[in-house]
């Protein structure tokens, strides 16, 4: 069985619409230039590293997100 893939930059965009955030507030949270900011999110894949990160930020899991499409 195959999941659908995960695009973590739509997860994170989304996280940010539900808690009323923009992406000039996350790229001052991140301390990265707001263009930066939109590649994360236009970007399917993400460093593990960037990821913790943001979910701190956030305070929301996104590994949880990965966790939900494996298959054991």
């Amino acid at each position: 069985m195959k999941s659908k893939r995960l695009h973590i930059g739509q997860e994170i965009q989304s996280q940010l619409e539900k808690q009323d955030h923009t992406v000039t507030w996350l790229a001052n949270q991140l301390s990265i230039q707001r263009p930066n900011c939109y590649r994360i999110l236009r970007s399917a894949n993400i460093n593990t590293d960037r990821l913790v990160i943001i979910s701190n930020v956030l305070k929301y899991d996104f590994f949880a997100e990965y966790s939900k499409r494996l298959n054991f």
